[in-house]
């Protein structure tokens, strides 16, 4: 993965680095569709992160694939993680006792969930940069119960 940042999350952090930032393409907010493929645990993380990500405004239908393999790589950690309390950090080999290469897995699988988690906002640290500006209220009564009410003046009599 690159080290590449979108403009907006340079701009929700604050640019710190002052450079001028890019103008990216205006993409609608909303939930991608879904990638074919996933598999029923990896759907299931889909359907459960898409619509927090979508409610704070960071997920536009462009971000389907970048999605699809965080939840991905999720499950597959948690694949990995759970043969590695199967069968323990060491299994036997030719040679006697090895390194069960779950361990590997797991640990570019952690790496890869890391970045999407930085990416998507999903982890504290990154999060805690973020400024990102709440969706629009749709919902009439909504919106006028969000405007700023003047304060009340009681006249006496």
């Amino acid at each position: 993965m690159s080290h590449f940042k979108p403009a907006n999350l340079k701009r929700g952090e604050g640019n710190a680095g002052r450079r001028p930032l890019n103008t990216p393409p205006a993409v609608a907010p909303r939930i991608p569709k879904m990638p074919k493929g996933l598999s029923k645990a990896a759907r299931g993380e889909w359907r459960r992160i898409a619509p927090l990500l979508d409610g704070v405004g960071l997920l536009s239908e462009l971000d389907g694939a970048a999605l699809g393999d965080y939840c991905l790589c999720l499950v597959r950690l948690a694949e990995a993680e759970s043969d590695i309390t199967t069968r323990g950090l060491l299994v036997d080999g030719d040679r006697g006792k090895v390194k069960n290469p779950s361990v590997q897995l797991s640990r570019q699988y952690r790496a890869a969930v890391m970045k999407w988690c930085e990416l998507f906002g999903l982890a504290p640290g990154p999060r805690s940069r973020m400024n990102v500006e709440p969706p629009p209220i749709e919902d009439e009564l909504e919106r006028i119960l969000a405007l700023p009410r003047e304060p009340r003046v009681v006249q006496s009599s």
